[in-house]
């Protein structure tokens, strides 16, 4: 649990322009996932199965690919200090390391954001479930007639209510994973970029 709210500090953390060293307001960013989220789950309230399927085939290819750049950061060897180095390379290569640490903590956190959509959509394939057994029998008895007339209400509005906030949840969490994949793509683009530069000039 720990290395989670790690991962998601140091994610916030990089969350700034990376040539001018300005940190970017997050807040604006959780507000607008927010507001979005609530639209959606209004619009689109019920969860349909053929989206949940996409998103399971679709986050599965992701979460391997981004695995895949996991395992590349921590096995790819950083371009090693040269003492004889003029001063503005070796500030580049300094900031190609931290570049490389901060993707390390950006792909980690994508990763998680991915592996709770994937388990939420999961979780949400109960609702296509037929109506449970014991309440239908309760349900279809006489003697509990009064008792369904009066509790079945309450959980029409209870199961609206927690059926609104696990789409809006599910939202959030859909609209969060896809900007930090992009977020992370282009960032690993400029990473290879600046990488590149350095080693054409060995």
């Amino acid at each position: 649990m720990f290395e989670i709210v790690n991962i998601v500090r140091r994610n916030r953390e990089s969350c700034y322009d990376f040539a001018t060293g300005k940190q970017l307001s997050i807040w604006q960013h959780y507000t607008a996932v927010v507001m979005v989220s609530a639209v959606l789950a209004s619009l689109f309230s019920k969860m349909d199965i053929v989206l949940m399927g996409a998103v399971l085939t679709i986050y599965s290819i992701l979460i391997g690919f981004s695995f895949n750049i996991l395992f590349y950061l921590l096995s790819a060897n950083k371009v090693e200090k040269e003492v004889a180095a003029s001063l503005e390379r070796t500030l580049r290569i300094e900031r190609l390391h931290k570049l490389s640490d901060e993707l390390f903590f950006n792909v980690s956190y994508f990763n998680v954001v991915s592996i709770i959509v994937v388990l939420l959509t999961l979780a949400s394939f109960i609702s296509f479930l037929p109506e449970p057994m014991l309440w239908a029998l309760v349900a279809s008895s006489p003697r509990f007639h009064s008792l369904v007339v009066v509790v079945s209400p309450i959980l029409k509005t209870v199961s609206a209510w927690l059926g609104f906030v696990s789409t809006m949840l599910f939202y959030m969490l859909l609209i969060e994973s896809m900007y930090s994949f992009v977020r992370t793509v282009g960032r690993v683009s400029f990473y290879f970029r600046l990488k590149m530069q350095l080693q054409s000039e060995d």
